[in-house]
């Protein structure tokens, strides 16, 4: 169990940056 939480857990935070990094790259284009 725990360790599918763990992996889950780092999808999620790839996720975040990616979606971070998606972002601040709108921004800078407008």
């Amino acid at each position: 169990m725990e360790k599918i939480t763990l992996k889950c857990n780092k999808n999620i935070l790839n996720l975040l940056k990616q979606y971070n990094i998606y972002t601040k790259n709108l921004h800078r284009k407008s």
